[in-house]
């Protein structure tokens, strides 16, 4: 590596014999335990761009290109549900409710258009089906910053007839150090 330190010019060599080779957590972690201290250290080249016209969102580097063909299917868009769980959800309603039926909203002639579109589109994605079910939650659509309209349906009414499912959150550290057999001490700010 090679730069400029206060006018002059410094290299920096590494020395062969601390060369090691790639280690698996697993194997770090029994390292760990052993001598009580690691170091790591990773050290990339970065590229400057000095340039409005290389940050352009048109332009996007081959190597990136080449990443997004190689994982396509990452990066598709879903064509339809999840598969099936094993668990099937289900909401559980409070004793004695009664559908919850809230009427739809007014709105103005473009966003009927865009909901109908929206609504057009996840039916063909199968996201969503037809039903004649008695529950209704009303749809509000919210403008994006790159304006186009993000689809949300208003389930306060529903969320007020509905039994809350409590379960404790699990603290993270406690699964890692279950996981890894390890005692650790976090502090997380």
């Amino acid at each position: 590596m090679r730069f400029q330190l206060h006018g002059s010019p410094v290299i920096l060599t590494g020395d062969l014999s601390l060369t090691r080779a790639k280690v698996s957590l697993k194997t770090m972690l029994k390292s760990l335990r052993k001598e009580g201290q690691g170091y790591l250290v990773e050290c990339n080249r970065l590229d400057m761009v000095h340039s409005q016209e290389a940050c352009q969102i048109g332009q996007i580097p081959s190597s990136l290109v080449n990443t997004v063909q190689q994982y396509s299917e990452v990066f598709a868009e879903p064509a339809g549900l999840p598969p099936k769980r094993g668990h099937e959800h289900s909401i559980t309603l409070k004793v004695g409710s009664n559908p919850v039926g809230v009427r739809p909203y007014r709105y103005p002639q473009c966003q009927k258009d865009e909901i109908e579109k929206l609504i057009k589109e996840m039916l063909a994605a199968g996201i969503i089906q037809p039903s004649k079910s008695s529950f209704s939650s009303p749809v509000l659509l919210v403008k994006k910053k790159d304006g186009s309209w993000r689809f949300c349906v208003d389930y306060r009414a529903l969320n007020k007839e509905t039994i809350p499912d409590k379960y404790p959150i699990p603290i993270i550290e406690e699964l890692i150090c279950n996981i890894w057999d390890y005692p650790c001490n976090y502090l997380n700010d």
